[in-house]
């Protein structure tokens, strides 16, 4: 151990630790003792005997200081164990001691493993050891021993004596071939061990070597940053040019990473700018006001590139062969990948500039890191099963992952520190930053540099007040959607075929475009999906006009403006802190905005009138809350117009409008604790749980409160729906409500929610089944027992689905006969928490045939002989045991034929009886009610029912068909 000395070093737990100086990569370690395995932050290894020597493969260190020592395992360890060992440094010492013997204890191991491995070949080359059981050979016998005359061809002792020898050398064959594989598979763990010994000795060279390396690694970091400051593989373009910034403006590097295409909203009809419109860009920086919003300071800098995301330079056609449509992949993939190219815009009052350099810009997102990406290399995240979410623990210097950690910190931040070394080599060797008071070949990564001539805007730091991120906004404003709201859309998003099919023909080629690519609209219910009507025209003929159906599917194309405020829009549109998500929503708020704005002032004298009146009545303190509070009267009354629009003037409206008016803003500002108690009372004593409390703009009270069990339809899988009542509040405290209905409790652009229990939020999001009211989800419901009603008359029934099935066949395929699909429906279904009805699947023409009497049998096989060129296969299909598929269908997928009581819709989950009993066991299928025609047509569905469906009177005159 000459020329090792002792060195202090201060553990993080307050501990000084003595160890000599030091361990190094290369040398070979022994275990103290024996050493339990361990999984944790302080230590990553299995259990050590004592004794055993290990060469240390690796040190991580942190801060400047040997952090984690790595030990390889043992060559001669099973392969499962093959896995480095990694303890951390102040416990290391504790549990090891060098071994300078380790090279002679290698030396003598692996002359063990080839006198093993002699060993091995030599036993293998042996034959097998006897066993006593085993049949022995002896010589081979002849077929006719013990003959009489010992001219037979064979005897019988012969044969038994010719078996048992065949049985001794099957028996010595498979003895010698289980011993060479045994001894086989026994020499090749002896090489791989050998090998991992060889392996080892080639790392302790290389781990001698690693210093050495580590020192070329800083060469080629010095050279590649002097090859930057000199210029090479920068690129300097100039877009604008003008008067540059007083000299006393410091360098102000801004965070973001900006893209033209989404700030200057240009060549939209062309799919947006990208990195060949480079005159359109210089064209548009032209606007002070454009550089301002990009740039804000007058000498500053930012990261841009063209595009934020995919363009699709050449459209695919129609019958393109493959290689054509990969080739087109390919150029659009990289055109795309060069417009989403990295570059720094550079501003010097009117100058603009763009810098270029493909060995440093592609490699960052942002200039310079930001406090929480700092704290992402520090912090390791797990997902927690239990909580559905993302469990976050702080990596100390106590934890063997915190060297890594501080690897990737420091990787990233070279990246950023060749950002201003690309600056620092302009400056010194080109004009461009002459304007400035920076002193040339000075060291920008100087602290004292950076704090004296440069200013970071940092994405933490840009504004201090708090406010929703443009997602949580939007999110806000959209939960006010519902019939009668007012939105403005994005209908090239918007458009898609699942949300305007009207648009798209059948080869699902859009066909329809709209003739704005931004609209204002106001929202109608069709099937309980939002809608709204889209005026477009021909996609190559734009004489050609149609409007357009589109549902409102994706929330992130539109934007509801009912409550949307303007100073709210304007932020969203200025604000920095936004600008990942700009183009999401830029051009939408642009399109809300210039509504917002013509709204508020038509409806400024509203706005005036309601403001006065708070604050002469002294219900408003200040100005700010009465205005807030004007703001939310006006959107709660305006709902309830039935244009969505106020009067000109409160004057000219009439004192109902005014009243509620004024009611809306005292209920915004009144105190309604009162209320609120005798509402919980109230509720108290009927057993209710109450959910929300609002007021709306006809100047009514509702209560939203939890259905009872009563109140709930068991056919529903998951009851989504509040009971909502109309209040009133006598003088005396008393309370008097109208008769409950069924409504989803969700924010009502016509309604301000006074009061919300702890069940609000849980209520707030739940969404009724494929978005019908409640009254509608029941008369589905309710379908089976009306078509079983139809089942009493059979005769009527046959002869509507014969004049049915005829029309159906004459109306359709000419070429091919056509049969009409009947879906008849026999009772409600839960599958996997969704409710659906229970059909039966048949043919018009079969089930006429198998319910008809002889009379409609005979018109059945007559119309088969008649329309059939060879009918004799379809007549032989009618004689055979009718038996209909038993299947459900959603209800979102119901379109019910007047005056049928059968209908034709997609339906699934064909199954037959051990498939719905297997269901009924797992839970993941309950018949809930069957009609009583569903139980005579599948009697084996009644013993899985949970209940029959209730009987239905049948009206005087029943209607089966036309």
């Amino acid at each position: 151990m000459n020329g090792l000395t002792v060195s202090r070093k201060t553990a993080a737990g307050g501990v000084t630790v003595e160890r000599l100086a030091g361990p190094s990569p290369g040398q070979y370690w022994r275990a103290r003792h024996d050493i339990d395995g361990r999984h944790d932050a302080r230590g990553s290894y299995n259990g050590v005997d004592a004794g055993e020597v290990l060469l240390l493969q690796d040190i991580e260190k942190a801060d400047g200081d040997d952090h984690v020592i790595v030990l390889a395992p043992h060559p001669g360890w099973e392969r499962c164990y093959q896995i480095p060992l990694r303890v951390h440094a102040d416990d290391f010492e504790k549990d090891w001691e060098l071994a300078n013997d380790g090279d002679a204890v290698r030396g003598r191991e692996m002359a063990e493993l080839v006198d093993a491995m002699r060993l091995t070949q030599e036993a293998m080359s042996q034959p097998p050891p006897g066993h006593a059981d085993a049949p022995r050979l002896v010589q081979e016998p002849r077929l006719n021993a013990g003959g009489a005359t010992g001219q037979e061809l064979a005897t019988e002792d012969g044969l038994k004596a010719m078996t048992q020898h065949a049985d001794a050398l099957k028996a010595s064959a498979d003895a010698q071939v289980a011993w060479i594989k045994e001894h086989s598979e026994e020499l090749g763990n002896q090489a791989g061990a050998l090998a991992r010994f060889h392996q080892e000795k080639a790392s302790a060279l290389l781990a001698l070597a690693k210093n050495q390396l580590s020192d070329l690694d800083r060469l080629r970091g010095m050279v590649t940053n002097l090859e930057i400051y000199t210029g090479q593989g920068v690129e300097v373009l100039p877009l604008a040019t003008g008067e540059p910034a007083p000299r006393d403006e410091p360098l102000v590097i801004y965070q973001d990473l900006l893209s033209f295409d989404e700030e200057l909203l240009l060549c939209l009809d062309q799919g947006g700018l990208d990195h060949t419109m480079l005159d359109q860009v210089a064209k548009a920086l032209e606007d002070p006001a454009l550089v301002r919003q990009m740039i804000p300071s007058p000498r500053g800098i930012v990261l841009v590139r063209f595009r934020g995301g995919y363009k699709e330079f050449i459209r695919e056609r129609d019958g393109d062969s493959t290689e054509r449509s990969v080739a087109v992949g390919r150029y659009n993939e990289a055109m795309s990948k060069e417009s989403m190219r990295h570059h720094l815009l550079y501003r010097d009052g009117g100058s603009l500039t763009l810098i270029s350099c493909d060995d440093v810009l592609p490699n960052i997102k942002q200039l310079l890191p930001s406090a929480a990406e700092q704290a992402e290399h520090f912090t390791r995240r797990s997902y927690n099963w239990e909580r559905h979410g993302y469990d976050e623990v702080p990596i100390t210097r106590d934890d063997i992952d915190y060297a890594k950690a501080q690897r990737s910190q420091l990787g990233r931040l070279t990246d950023f520190a060749r950002v201003l070394v690309i600056l620092w080599g302009l400056h010194d060797r080109t004009e461009l930053l002459d304007p400035s008071n920076i002193p040339r070949f000075a060291n920008w990564l100087d602290p004292g540099f950076q704090r004296a001539h440069l200013r970071l805007v940092s994405l933490d730091s840009l504004i201090a007040e708090e406010r929703p991120s443009f997602a949580d906004y939007r999110a806000d404003c959209n939960r006010f959607l519902g019939a009668g709201v007012t939105v403005a859309v994005n209908l090239r998003a918007a458009m898609t075929e699942s949300a305007a099919p009207g648009a798209y023909n059948r080869n699902r080629y859009q066909a329809w475009v709209p003739q704005q690519a931004y609209q204002v609209a106001r929202v109608t219910y069709v099937h309980g999906r939002p809608t709204i009507s889209v005026a477009t025209h021909e996609t190559f003929n734009r004489g050609r006009t149609r409007n357009v159906t589109v549902v409102l599917e994706k929330p992130n194309v539109y934007l509801v403006l009912d409550r949307a405020d303007a100073d709210e829009l304007r932020y969203y549109l200025q604000s920095r802190r936004s600008r990942r998500d700009y183009a999401d929503y830029v051009a939408v708020f642009r399109q809300a905005l210039a509504h917002v704005a013509a709204r508020d002032s038509a409806e400024a004298s509203w706005q005036r009138w309601i403001t006065t009146s708070l604050q002469e009545s002294r219900l408003a303190c200040d100005a700010v809350e009465a205005g807030r509070a004007a703001r939310l009267a006006r959107a709660v009354i305006r709902a309830s117009q039935r244009d969505g629009a106020l009067p000109a003037d409160p004057a000219g409206a009439s004192a109902a409008l005014r009243a509620a008016a004024l009611n809306a803003a005292h209920a915004a500002l009144a105190d309604h604790g009162a209320r609120v108690a005798d509402v919980e009372a109230w509720c108290a004593a009927q057993g209710w749980t109450p959910v929300a409390l609002t007021h709306d703009g006809r100047d009514r009270w509702h209560l939203y409160r939890e259905a009872t069990e009563a109140e709930r339809d068991p056919r529903i899988a998951q009851f989504p729906w509040c009971a909502r009542r109309t209040l009133a509040f006598g003088r005396d405290g008393t309370l008097q409500a109208d008769k409950a209905a069924m409504a989803l409790y969700q924010r009502r652009a016509g309604e301000q929610i006074v009061f919300d229990w702890p069940a609000a939020e849980r209520w707030a999001s739940a969404t009724a089944p494929a978005g019908l009211t409640h009254a509608r989800t029941l008369a589905l419901l309710d379908i089976p027992a009306a078509a079983s009603l139809a089942f009493d008359d059979t005769h009527a029934l046959v002869d509507a689905m014969i004049a049915s099935a005829t029309h159906y066949n004459r109306t359709h395929s000419k070429r091919y006969v056509s049969r009409e699909p009947c879906l008849f429906p026999i009772g409600t279904v839960i599958e996997k928490d969704r409710t659906a009805l229970l059909v039966i699947h048949v043919d018009a023409w079969e089930a006429a045939y198998a319910w008809g009497d002889e009379a409609q049998k005979a018109r059945v096989r007559e119309w088969t002989e008649r329309t059939y060129v060879n009918s004799a296969g379809a007549l032989s299909r009618l004689d055979k045991p009718f038996a209909p598929t038993v299947g459900t269908v959603e209800l979102k997928d119901i379109t019910q034929r007047t005056g049928t009581p059968w209908f034709e819709a997609p339906y699934r989950g064909r199954s037959d009886k051990d498939g719905w009993e297997s269901g009924r066991r797992a839970g993941t299928r309950r018949l809930t009610t069957l009609s009583p025609a569903g139980a005579r047509l599948v009697p084996w569905l009644a013993p899985l029912c949970d209940a029959p469906t209730t009987t239905i009177n049948a009206p005087k005159e029943t209607i089966h068909g036309t």
